[in-house]
């Protein structure tokens, strides 16, 4: 009868388990799929504008007061043909664009990844477009070093 006992009880957690992904969690939406892992954005390899022209890549100091990988071009192409070209890019990249005032030339994208061990890890990546004297279109891309 123990031996029956017991089986009885394992039966009964696993019947309740089931109950639990199969009745309770699509009522309170629970994800058992969502392990919140989210990937590492390659910031060594952020996409160059197609019609750059002299790209230059450089250590300097970005918007966050950082040291930042900087790499400069310029374009004939328009610079809301750029605008357009980041925002699409780097959105479908998983990339978040925020407008940060008072810098109207920049687009300002941030990649949160989940919190790990109590903190938040953001990634940013600054485009600064704009127009230089003989209308050509220069870009700044401002990646902050990793700590």
């Amino acid at each position: 009868m123990h031996a029956y006992s017991r089986s009885l009880r394992q039966c009964s957690v696993s019947l309740c388990l089931l109950l639990w992904v199969f009745l309770v969690c699509p009522l309170v939406g629970c994800d058992i799929t969502n392990t919140n892992i989210r990937p590492v954005p390659n910031l060594h390899n952020i996409i160059v504008y197609p019609n750059a022209q002299q790209i230059q890549s450089r250590q300097g100091t970005g918007l966050e007061q950082l040291p930042s990988q900087i790499t400069t071009f310029t374009t004939s192409d328009a610079a809301e043909k750029v605008r357009a070209y980041y925002k699409e890019t780097l959105l479908s990249q998983g990339w978040h664009y925020e407008q940060v005032q008072p810098y109207v030339d920049t687009l300002h994208f941030t990649y949160p990844l989940p919190k790990s061990q109590g903190r938040i890890i953001v990634y940013v990546v600054n485009v600064i477009i704009t127009i230089n004297s003989s209308a050509q279109t220069m870009v700044e891309i401002q990646v902050p070093d990793l700590p």
